[in-house]
């Protein structure tokens, strides 16, 4: 990066942080607000990702007056600072969990995840970890202590309703007594495949050996002109021995606990190199979501030659491989992939792009073709009319870099209004049109 665009990307980035954090930062714990907490559990609910399945868990501290008359204000006040710092210690290694501070008293942890033994581990390290602060206090822990609640979601769950469980859960632990954790029963839906791991792996190699692994896609428009394609992305669907088609939310979970994504991603490069070569599915570029496993398990990356080369030989006008923000794999792979796909003139974006320091930092040194931000927390960010200086700053940021900004999960008129006002030039979302199966 010459050394004027790294001028501007740095000035410009420090204002979108700081306003970042104003908007969405608790003032005492530093951590997450409510607000940020309710767009990233929609963003999660809407996923076609692993986020698309975990657990919302709610941490309440009992009777902050008594401790407030106990400790008084100030120690008070540090208590709680170190009840948040329990919680993201906890789940510090886990990079897609987020925690948020909801009220005085209130935390709330969103935990992508697949075994209700995680779940359980977790609240029981928070537990463990809270009570040895209340003996670093001197407090006597029947009467200052914590209790957990939690409830689990899937993809399309409805937010509001998960907040009502979670909070059942955790009304029934304040009824069990000091440190209780308790769990929202839910009951298997007829849909739902009840499997233990080793059927799980049977099931999914299966689907891949049976192609009931079904590929739909969902295109990546103009602003100004919604029948002007920029891509098209794809998403996964499972069709399972019942005959029902689950999201990729429903099924990612466990894939990733079984350590077949690597194999599930080569699936899908090679199924859409079928498709398209028999002519059921034309398209002017096609965009492959790939996760971390397939640049983890082996330093060869053959397979992306010999991919590339079957694109090519199919007078594909483009070809982008994307990947989400949050994936928690060493910053130098990213680079040499993005290089190396520009090497063939190919292109890498970035989904579920987060407008903080790690972000920021990631596409400073990736230099992305695109990045796609939720259409929510776009329009939450900048404010309606978009004119706000931060939203500036992420213009001059983007245009310093030749790096399009996409609009995800648009879903009516009113939101791409809103965001044409911002300057969007490229939208995605279900008010375009529903992800298609294609085969």
């Amino acid at each position: 990066m010459v050394k004027k665009v790294k001028e501007i990307f740095e000035k410009e980035a420090d204002a979108v942080r700081r306003y970042h954090e104003i908007l969405y930062q608790d003032t005492v714990t530093k951590m997450y607000n409510r607000r940020y907490f309710n767009i990233k559990l929609q963003e999660y609910l809407s996923s076609e990702a692993k986020n698309a399945q975990g657990a919302l868990i709610l941490v309440s501290l009992n009777d902050f007056e008594r401790l407030k008359g106990k400790l008084g204000y100030q120690k008070s006040e540090a208590f709680i600072k170190e009840i948040a710092s329990c919680i993201t210690t906890a789940i510090d290694n886990q990079k897609e969990y987020v925690s948020a501070k909801l009220s005085d008293t209130d935390f709330a942890i969103l935990a992508p995840a697949t075994s209700q033994r995680s779940f359980e581990l977790l609240c029981e390290e928070i537990n463990a970890m809270v009570k040895s602060l209340t003996k670093n206090y001197d407090l006597n822990e029947k009467e200052h202590f914590i209790n957990i609640g939690y409830a689990k979601y899937f993809a399309k769950s409805d937010s509001k309703e998960l907040f009502s469980k979670a909070d059942f859960a955790l009304t029934s632990s304040k009824a069990k007594g000091a440190f209780s954790i308790n769990s929202f029963v839910e009951q298997t839906g007829d849909s739902q495949l009840v499997l233990g791991k080793e059927a799980w792996t049977q099931e999914l190699k299966n689907a891949m050996e049976q192609k009931r692994f079904k590929l739909a896609y969902q295109n990546v428009v103009s602003i100004n002109a919604l029948t002007s394609e920029f891509h098209s992305e794809l998403f996964l669907r499972l069709e399972d021995y019942n005959g029902h088609l689950h999201n990729a939310g429903y099924f990612m979970p466990m894939v990733m606990e079984l350590k077949l994504g690597a194999q599930l991603d080569h699936y899908v490069i090679q199924r859409i190199i079928e498709i398209l070569g028999e002519k059921h599915f034309t398209c002017k570029a096609v965009c492959i979501n790939l996760g971390k496993d397939i640049f983890m398990q082996s330093n060869d990356w053959a397979w992306l030659e010999d991919s590339v080369e079957s694109f090519k030989k199919l007078s594909i006008e483009g070809l982008y491989f994307e990947m989400p923000s949050s994936l928690d794999m060493p910053i130098e792979i990213l680079i040499k992939f993005s290089k190396y796909l520009r090497s063939f003139g190919y292109g890498f974006g970035i989904d579920n792009f987060a407008i903080n320091s790690e972000s920021l930092a990631a596409i400073q040194q990736i230099n992305p073709d695109y990045i796609k931000i939720q259409a929510s927390y776009m329009i939450d960010l900048f404010g309606d009319n978009g004119l706000d200086a931060p939203n500036r700053s992420l213009g001059i940021i983007t245009d310093s870099m030749e790096i399009k900004i996409i609009a995800t999960n648009v879903e009516n008129g009113a939101q791409k209004e809103k965001l044409e006002k911002m300057g969007i030039k490229y939208i995605q979302g279900s008010f375009i049109a529903e992800p298609k199966i294609i085969g």
